[in-house]
């Protein structure tokens, strides 16, 4: 398929149909949606089967501002995401680069979060959550402290900030 709706929506793909009608495979050679500031992926691809849905997405941007305040739907299946993207958009002058991201849903709670990517100023910076059993394990690492309270918290109460790495775990 190829889809063009003047600006809003540009798709080009395939996809694969259970005899019920329910998509069980889907790929994307281009996807783009939300204008020159929205999303725009260069490949994606969705599997899905009796365990839920494996996706890998690769683009050069994702705009998650819309998803920020979104109550997500009412997902009850697995899900298992792994994505690459060049810029991810937060909100208005926020935005990471070389995301990389790998992230478990178990079809009620997210079990697995991991992310890395580069903060404005070119710090690393890797956020990751993990429940194997017992309590969530959350690592907060990045090679500037200073950067990564800017981001996280802008209004320049940190603008004097420099330098200084982070390293938080916690249970």
């Amino acid at each position: 398929f190829d889809i063009n709706l003047e600006g809003s929506l540009t798709a080009a793909g395939n996809a694969a149909f259970a005899p019920n009608g329910d998509v069980t495979r889907a790929s994307f050679s281009r996807l783009a949606f939300g204008g020159p500031n929205g999303t725009s992926i260069r490949f994606a691809q969705m599997n899905r089967s009796d365990k839920g849905f494996e996706i890998q997405l690769v683009g050069d941007r994702l705009s998650v501002d819309p998803l920020i305040n979104s109550t997500g739907g009412d997902m009850k299946q697995p899900l298992g995401i792994g994505a690459r993207f060049d810029r991810i958009l937060i909100d208005e002058g926020r935005e990471l680069k070389d995301v990389a991201l790998q992230a478990r849903y178990d079809g009620s709670l997210w079990r697995a979060v991991k992310v890395a990517a580069k903060l404005p100023g070119g710090a690393s910076l890797e956020v990751a959550m993990q429940e194997t059993g017992g309590p969530r394990t959350v690592v907060i690492k990045s090679d500037s402290a200073a950067q990564s309270l800017k981001f996280a918290l802008p209004g320049g109460a940190f603008d004097s900030l420099d330098g200084g790495a982070i390293d938080i775990r916690a249970n």
